[in-house]
């Protein structure tokens, strides 16, 4: 099989991963998604950008990571600040007053990481999003803004990426609830566990859903508009043998090395907790 034939298969496997499946009616779903967000946070959330704030998430951010298309990682913007940070702070403030255009600054190349030892197969890789530097600093403030709220409405279970909470302790809990399920085997109350398998959940991830979810739970019009321009933005190049391809756009998913994404999947998780949560609220309301 050519390179060429190669890179064919796999252009054609993200294009169609990362192709929407539109039109759904979300109503149903929506319906369990409460409007948690108050005044105070969307007022914390639109407050005014400062040259303050975006050089302190300038300096944040890991300086060694690869870098996106544009070629330049953290160290140059951390080391060479002096220079470019007026022109940076400039961009960024462009991006809030929507007064720019996020075409080239928001391509981002796929750069494919082996799960196995002899991947074989496309989905034996795990895609990792090269974004330009210069983007992952609009997107790092946001996730920042968003960071310190989360904890007022994420489910109590979900502990990933939330301040104050440990991953470890869903492995004591799922450890725990499996245990106490051996234990009853042997007693007349029947209970079950539940894996569900998210595959590619951040790939499948529909935008329109994800507005719709943000619109529902109260969050301010004009952050949800920052949001959308981040995702529906994104053109995405595939790197196969070291050789970028073709610029493609997207219609949904989330991406891998986005500092915005986790807290969208934790919020788009979130709906499902919810629904999971009231289905066991009313069957144990049977009982």
């Amino acid at each position: 099989m050519s390179e060429h034939h190669v890179r064919s298969i796999i252009e054609d496997y993200f294009k169609n991963l990362f192709t929407s499946e539109r039109p759904r009616d979300w109503g149903d779903i929506l319906a369990f998604v409460p409007a948690v967000i108050s005044d105070d946070i969307n007022a914390s959330l639109l407050a005014p950008i400062s040259n303050e704030e975006i050089r302190i998430t300038v300096f944040q951010m890991v300086a060694l990571k690869s870098p996106g298309p544009d070629g330049f990682s953290g160290i140059f913007y951390q080391k060479y600040w002096s220079i470019v940070g007026n022109d940076v702070c400039r961009l960024v403030k462009n991006f809030f007053s929507n007064t720019m255009s996020m075409e080239t600054l928001n391509r981002t190349e796929i750069a494919l990481i082996p799960k196995v030892p002899h991947p074989e197969w496309v989905t034996q890789f795990r895609p990792i999003s090269l974004c330009n530097y210069s983007y992952k600093i609009i997107s790092k403030i946001l996730a920042n803004r968003l960071q310190p709220f989360l904890d007022k409405f994420i489910s109590p279970q979900q502990c990933a990426f939330i301040p104050g909470r440990q991953i470890q302790d869903n492995v004591l809990v799922a450890h725990e609830a499996f245990h106490s399920l051996k234990i009853r085997r042997k007693t007349k109350i029947f209970e079950m566990g539940l894996k569900l398998d998210m595959s590619k959940a951040y790939d499948r991830i529909e935008w329109d859903f994800v507005q719709a979810v943000l619109l529902k739970m109260s969050f301010a019009r004009q952050w949800v508009g920052w949001v959308m321009r981040c995702l529906s933005s994104v053109e995405f190049a595939v790197i196969v043998n070291g050789k970028v391809g073709s610029y493609f756009n997207l219609t949904r998913g989330l991406r891998q090395g986005d500092p915005l994404s986790p807290y969208l999947f934790l919020i788009i998780s979130y709906v499902l907790s919810s629904m999971i949560n009231q289905a066991v609220t009313h069957v144990s309301s049977k009982e």
